[in-house]
This record gives C-alpha cells, structure tokens and sequence, in this order.
C-alpha cells in the first residue's frame, strides 16, 4: 500500500513541477508579447487560472500523502501515544469521507457541463475539463485518506507495517 502511495506521490509531483514550468512559460511569453509587441497570448489568463485550479487540487493529494494539512496540534500534545494514532485515525477518516462526498457532487457538476458543452469564451475549453481538476484531486484525495485510515488501523490493532 505505501509503495503504491509512493508512486502516486512521484506521478502527481511530477505532473505539478511540469504544469508549473509551463505556467511559468505562459506567463513569460504572454507579458513578453504584450509589452514587446503589443499582442497578448489569446486566452492565456483562462489557462493560467484553469491551470491554477488542478494545481490546487492535485497538490491536495501530495498534502494528504504527507499528512501536511494545517492543523491546531494543541489537543493532540495531550494524547499519549495511542491517543494520537486514534486522533490520526479519525482526521483521515473524516477526510476520505468529505473528499469522497465532495468529489460526487464534483462528478455530477462534470457530467452536467458536458451533458450541455459547455466551454470557455476565450479558448473554447471544454469547462468539464476544468472541472475534471476537481473530480480528480477529490477522489484521489479521498482515495489516499482512505489508505491511510486502512493502514492507520493495521498500526492500532498491533500490525506492523510501514511508517
């Protein structure tokens, strides 16, 4: 399970460092041919902001992965031991549950924008491409908190498995 974990976490930080470069990219180009030679990259601030999104939200995987999230950790510097794998069971649970639930109701907005096709005014995307950034992170998310409660739990009733 943690070597599947691993693998996702390489896929999904490889996919971001690619898409941030080609932001970058982007971005250059778009003020170097506004300023340079008076035209903008048409629909560039579109793809700059559909971009932004699935960063957003497929970081969102790599936060969950690495058990990154904000987070008050008064409470948590009272619980022993065991208390503390419960309270890490319980977080992840709640996670794999709301990222599960939110990326449903994802997947109903997706399939509705394609049911009418919608796209983007300036660079005739389609939206439920746009909105796929949310489908994917969520149920990914979901997916990898999911793991973590099934590993979390192995930890608590004695198995031993990997950090």
């Amino acid at each position: 399970m943690s070597a599947f974990l691993r693998q996702l976490e390489r896929l999904v930080q490889a996919f971001l460092g690619l898409a941030l470069i080609a932001m970058v990219l982007l971005n250059v180009g778009n003020a170097a041919g506004r300023y340079l030679f008076g035209r903008a990259v048409s629909g560039a601030d579109d793809i700059l902001l559909y971009s932004m999104i699935w960063l957003v939200f497929l970081g969102l995987i790599l936060v969950t992965a690495r058990r990154r999230h904000l987070r008050l950790d008064l409470v948590e510097r009272f619980w022993p031991g065991r208390g503390r794998q419960v309270q890490q069971l319980l977080i992840d649970l709640l996670l794999a549950v709301l990222c599960g639930f939110l990326a449903m109701q994802s997947l109903a907005v997706v399939e509705r924008l394609s049911a009418i096709g919608q796209t983007s005014i300036a660079t005739g995307l389609p939206m439920a491409w746009v909105h796929g950034g949310l489908l994917i992170g969520l149920a990914l998310t979901a997916l990898v908190a999911a793991l973590q409660v099934l590993h979390g739990l192995w930890r608590l009733v004695g198995g031993k498995g990997p950090a």
